[in-house]
């Protein structure tokens, strides 16, 4: 059996380090996941912008099509 002593030595520093590395790759996951979501917001946000554009396009042609934004007695 190893000693105890021996043992710390030896195994402690490296042991820190994966738990330091652990912490990190969870921290990053954490991050990500945050990032998702802003994308996915930003997505969606587009998304509802790219339809009122587009209604409104329709609406404005429609419009132009019953007379009311241009006068055609000239």
């Amino acid at each position: 059996m190893i000693p105890l002593e021996k043992f710390l030595s030896s195994s402690y520093p490296l042991m820190c380090y994966k738990l330091q590395a652990a912490r990190k790759t969870a921290e990053s996951a954490i991050n990500l996941k945050r990032v998702d979501d802003q994308v996915n917001k930003a997505v969606i946000a587009a998304s509802k912008a790219a339809t009122a554009a587009r209604v409104a396009a329709v609406k404005a042609v429609q419009n132009r099509m019953d007379g009311k934004f241009c006068v055609t007695d000239v």
